[in-house]
């Protein structure tokens, strides 16, 4: 398993990268494509299960063009 000087995994840091450019270009389907069907989101207003319950809610929350622009630093 490869990893970089933060000890992060290399699948693990191009699935982040993969998911900034998803959402810099507003393309929510991409941002959480490497989210599991069955996965749990939590957030300050409870708990979020499933990839596409999670697309569903940023759908509602953020327009296209107005998602500003995200940044990871591994």
């Amino acid at each position: 398993m490869s990893t970089g000087a933060s000890g992060v995994p290399e699948g693990v840091r191009q699935a982040l990268r993969d998911q900034v450019a998803a959402w810099n270009a507003g393309d929510l389907a991409g941002f959480v494509q490497h989210l599991t069907p069955d996965t749990l989101y939590v957030t300050g207003a409870g708990p979020i299960v499933g990839r596409a319950t999670v697309e569903q809610r940023y759908r509602a929350a953020w327009a296209p063009g107005e998602m500003g622009t995200l940044e990871v630093e591994l």
